[in-house]
């Protein structure tokens, strides 16, 4: 192969990669609030590389420290935008893409030629520069693209070390899957199925043990110094966050099975809830503090004791080990098929990646005879399957082995092109049985158990939209979540929010009203149920609903403020001025800030 051969594919994937995603950002960015507004797993992210690149004390990792601390590395001065760690997985995906098509000509070059080689790196490289999915988790905040990178570039470096034996590549495949620990600790399994097959494949025996001497070294450069940190920080001598035992919980615990969903409502739903919560019950139950591995035992205790039985957690796994496949990426505060209406190029493809799945496991099939290496890639996605069914059933964390499928569903399509009838027909049956097996737990699993609904995906981006005064689209969008989810309280909080902020008071009573019948917002919808009440002439029902959401309301700030603002402005409707100043004056005093308590002191200092 020719020079300018063999660099045409890295450049071409790169270019379209890079442009691709620049082109989604642009279009995300323009129209899609949480492209510019950081919530949840996004905010935490932000927050956690502002406090790294100030140099704030160390303290325990609760969240997984990769992602934040290259971000803080990457912003250097500036403080870490959204724009910023976005453009950082900009890159991640292009060379993810790259990455995966060399890996591919590598694979498939020294075992069919040339030919079927290049065939199978412009098929694994446009499937990860053109596919939605890809495109946009690159073009958001978040650990995925990053991670996607780092399999990638262990399973080349793995593949090396398989075919020659070779001590720095396994070394450099130990030092990928090491740093991708850092991101989420199932990424070992790739140095794992890395270590395994070296073992069972290389001849003689004793040729693996050099390679297996420099993948333990490149794990240790990096889980060494990260126990080491973690024992000065918080004295526990383990490279992880401590939120194993938490993770497993919300993973496996009754609200959990009940949903099959990453949930447990006494911890809240986002990570700086869970990571206080989980800590505050902890010690509450001990009766003292306790280090943070001994949190994450009470919580891993806790998933057992409440697991239901033995055939409840099997029937729970099951149901997780399909969703593994599922259809849809079911993210914390993104959701593809839903965001994808920002953009032009997503409305056109897929957003999903679970064909990826399907065809990888034939391909794997296909070529594993004639590529044995193709095992590393299998065994390191059967692994990681494995890793989550257990902790994780959201299926976006099965994204960063993704590329891995790909590179076999490349592998097998060319193998077949360039040797068609030469493969045996038994071959070709089982693949064929495989990609059918691997789908049918792809598009059936909803009839296994109803897959979590992305509910939670509709109320924020619709929250977000109503924010910058996009009602209609708001109004919209939360009314589709509603359509798959009727019941969901937070969704119709939103909804009646919006409406009310329409000026549809009425409309807006009658969703909070169907919002108070969800546990988790049982009272927060009475908030606003006071101002609809006393625009629509209800005083009487306005200073009952305030009284009654004195005594029961949560202690937060801003939702007692934004109360208490507007019961003010029932006591001024009934005429009692003394009320209302001391109602907003205690409004004023827990939320100063606030946009209702603006708007309460404006109404009441309005000429009457």
């Amino acid at each position: 192969m020719s020079t300018s051969a063999r660099w045409r594919l890295p450049v071409v994937v790169g270019v379209v990669a890079l442009a691709l995603r620049l082109w989604v950002l642009f279009e995300e960015r323009a129209g899609n609030p949480l492209f510019r507004l950081a919530i949840l797993d996004d905010g935490q992210y932000l927050d956690l590389a502002a406090a790294y690149a100030d140099g704030s004390p160390a303290r325990p990792w609760f969240l997984a420290p990769l992602y934040p601390y290259l971000l803080s590395v990457v912003a250097a001065s500036a403080r870490p935008s959204m724009l910023a760690a976005s453009l950082l997985n900009v890159v991640a995906g292009t060379l993810t893409a790259v990455c995966a098509a060399l890996a591919a000509r590598d694979l498939v070059g020294r075992g069919t030629g040339d030919r079927a080689g290049g065939l199978a790196g412009w098929l694994a490289g446009g499937a990860l520069a053109l596919s939605g999915t890809f495109v946009f988790h690159d073009a958001l905040p978040g650990q995925e693209p990053l991670l996607c990178l780092l399999h990638v570039a262990a399973f080349w470096a793995g593949l090396r070390w398989l075919r020659s034996g070779s001590p720095p590549a396994a070394g450099a495949a130990g030092l990928a899957a090491g740093v991708a620990s850092m991101g989420r600790a199932t990424s070992l399994g790739i140095a794992v199925a890395a270590a395994a097959l070296a073992l069972t494949r290389l001849r003689p025996a004793r040729r693996a043990l050099p390679g297996l001497a420099a993948l333990l070294l490149g794990l240790a450069v990096v889980l060494v110094p990260a126990a080491l940190r973690n024992r000065s920080v918080a004295g526990d001598l383990t490279p992880f966050p401590w939120s194993g035992g938490v993770n497993l919980y919300v993973a496996n615990g009754p609200d959990a099975r009940a949903e099959t969903a990453f949930v447990a409502r006494e911890l809240g739903f986002s990570p700086a809830e869970m990571e206080v919560n989980a800590r505050r019950i902890a010690e509450a139950a001990a009766g003292r503090a306790l280090a943070p591995s001994e949190i994450s035992s009470y919580w891993a205790r806790r998933t057992r004791e409440d697991s239901g039985g033995a055939a409840a957690l099997a029937a729970h796994l099951a149901r997780k080990a399909a969703l593994f496949f599922a259809a849809g990426e079911y993210g914390s505060n993104h959701y593809a098929p839903l965001e994808r209406r920002f953009s032009l190029w997503l409305r056109l493809v897929p957003v999903s990646s679970w064909w990826l799945l399907v065809l990888g496991a034939g391909g794997w099939w296909i070529v594993r005879r004639r590529l044995p290496a193709a095992d590393l890639a299998a065994l390191t996605v059967l692994m990681t399957w494995g890793a989550l069914t257990v902790v994780y059933p959201v299926s976006r964390y099965r994204l960063p082995i993704v590329p891995l499928a790909a590179i076999l569903a490349a592998a097998g399509i060319a193998e077949i092109v360039v040797r068609g009838a030469a493969i045996p027909r038994r071959r070709r049956v089982v693949a064929a049985a495989l990609v059918a097996a691997c789908a049918a737990l792809a598009l059936g699993h909803a009839f296994v158990r109803t897959p979590p609904s992305p509910i939670a995906s509709y109320t924020n981006v619709g929250s977000a939209l109503a924010r910058e005064g996009r009602g209609a689209e708001a109004e919209e969008v939360l009314r589709e979540g509603l359509a798959e989810r009727p019941g969901d309280g937070p969704a119709r909080l939103a909804l009646g929010r919006v409406l009310m902020l329409r000026g549809d008071h009425a409309g807006a009573l009658e969703q909070f009203a169907l919002s108070e019948k969800d546990p988790r917002t049982q009272w927060a919808a009475g908030v606003p149920a006071v101002l609809c009440l006393v625009e629509t002439g209800q005083i009487a029902r306005a200073e009952g609903v305030g009284a009654l959401l004195a005594q029961r309301l949560p202690q937060d700030p801003a939702l007692r403020g934004e109360m208490l603002a507007w019961w003010a402005l029932a006591a001024a409707a009934r005429g009692d001025t003394r009320a209302a100043g001391e109602r907003l004056a205690a409004a004023r005093r827990l939320a100063p800030g606030l946009p209702a308590v603006a708007e309460a002191e404006r109404r009441l200092s309005a000429p009457r």
